[in-house]
């Protein structure tokens, strides 16, 4: 073998040694390797964790286990309920004590919902942010909270009253945006709805007061005009849930002024401070009552 062919065999050889490396590094990049076969949302993240909602459909039927760990198969998970665990001091998963309330973002996937006056913006995007936000302020507290949809996905009505049911929550408040009939921007400001029927309460809070509370503390917060407490029993989650039940109407997006405000994230951490404080208020009223 001459000195031409010796260079040629060594150049290619370079060349092969050069898309080896190439091609490994591309694996290792865009498909590392994953030592963990379980998920949760641990204690102080903001959001979970890109593809590992941790949802069970057992959680609907009442059978959240603390202990267990949900494995990343999503084949085998239920998205139509989402629960929170937490990781406790000690190392062992375990559900926060005291009282329970479950979270829903209103609306969701193919559900949209109300949209702005100009039409450039949807209330289910709205509704998620808040909850958001709610959901770090829930972390710190000592409340055990379960949230229906933390991604925009479709979840049904009954799903989202079938979790706050059979987890027994001291409370549900169902986050919505609001809108008046096309053509009109005027009407603006926050609302509360809530369930009249006696299966929608608990001995000591029902759901009038837990919109009030929550309502009440919400322009307090964020200075926004108060409209009323209105009973609304027509509504599904109003004629199926058997807890304490309350719908909070954060803002008008056919008026350009609420809209503005709720696209502000400033804003939207008030909201969810005085939705907190509101739910707070009514925990405390429930326990001084017992």
């Amino acid at each position: 073998m001459n000195i031409l062919q010796w260079k040629m065999l060594a150049g290619k050889s370079i060349l092969f040694l050069l898309l080896v490396l190439a091609v490994g590094f591309y694996c290792y990049r865009y498909h590392p390797p994953t030592a963990r076969t379980a998920s949760v949302f641990d204690k102080g993240n903001a959001l979970p964790p890109s593809g590992s909602a941790a949802s069970v459909s057992e959680a609907a039927a009442g059978a959240v286990n603390a202990d267990v760990l949900y494995e990343e198969k999503t084949d085998t998970l239920d998205p139509s309920v989402l629960t929170e665990i937490t990781l406790g001091s000690n190392g062992n998963y375990q559900k926060k004590p005291s009282h329970v309330v479950v979270i829903d973002a209103g609306h969701g996937g193919y559900d949209e919902g109300a949209y702005s006056y100009n039409q450039l913006y949807h209330e289910k995007d709205y509704t998620l942010k808040v909850v958001y936000y709610l959901k770090q302020l829930l972390e710190n507290s000592d409340i055990q909270a379960y949230y229906t949809r933390l991604e925009d996905t479709d979840v049904s009505k009954p799903s989202r009253v079938k979790l706050a049911n059979s987890q027994h929550a001291d409370a549900f408040v169902s986050i919505h945006c609001n809108a008046s009939d096309p053509g009109d921007t005027t009407a603006n400001g926050m609302e509360a709805l809530y369930a009249s029927h006696k299966k929608a309460a608990s001995d000591t809070l029902t759901s009038k007061e837990l919109a009030k509370n929550i309502l009440d503390e919400l322009c307090d917060y964020t200075g926004r005009r108060r409209r009323k407490v209105i009973k609304r029993d027509s509504l599904y989650l109003m004629r199926h849930s058997t807890v304490p039940v309350t719908i909070i109407e954060t803002g008008y997006m056919s008026n350009k002024s609420d809209m503005n405000y709720l696209l502000d994230d400033t804003n939207q951490r008030a909201i969810a401070q005085g939705i907190y404080m509101g739910i707070v208020k009514s925990l405390k009223e429930k326990q001084n009552a017992k």
